[in-house]
């Protein structure tokens, strides 16, 4: 809460601007952090897909038959899978924060989250719906 205050451990005053309650402020910490996290994670299984895929056939022989032999391995398409939805994830916490900063009517600001996580979802699915049937056709 905005206001004045006293310091629990120097006793100076000391005046908060945020008012935001402590439990809003404790979710846009935990938010704050997962959004590193996917980041983290996206450059690990980013740089393992193009450095697989690149040592796997190289940019000029990238055929067909050698990207669906990769998708096919378990491990593979398992990796790839998860890259997918945590792209989404991480794709949907960053449109959240711009609806939540920029969309100031609070019915307009509902539905428009309700619609990104919706579009988020359904591409996450759709990728790895894509994926098993790559691997299962192969």
């Amino acid at each position: 809460m905005a206001g004045d205050y006293v310091c629990g451990g120097c006793n100076r005053r000391i005046l908060v601007v945020c008012d935001m309650s402590a439990s809003a402020r404790q979710a846009a910490t935990g938010h704050w952090l997962i959004q590193r996290v996917s980041a983290v994670m996206i450059m690990l299984l980013g740089g393992w897909f193009i450095a697989t895929l690149l040592g796997l056939t190289g940019l000029e022989n990238m055929e067909y038959a050698s990207v669906k032999a990769f998708f096919s391995q378990p491990i593979n398409a398992a990796l790839i899978g998860l890259l997918t939805v945590t792209l989404a994830y991480h794709s949907s916490l960053g449109i959240q924060v711009v609806l939540e900063d920029y969309v100031h009517d609070r019915k307009l600001n509902r539905v428009s989250l309700r619609m990104s996580q919706l579009a988020h979802s359904l591409v996450a699915l759709a990728c790895v719906v894509a994926i098993v049937r790559i691997g299962m056709i192969a």
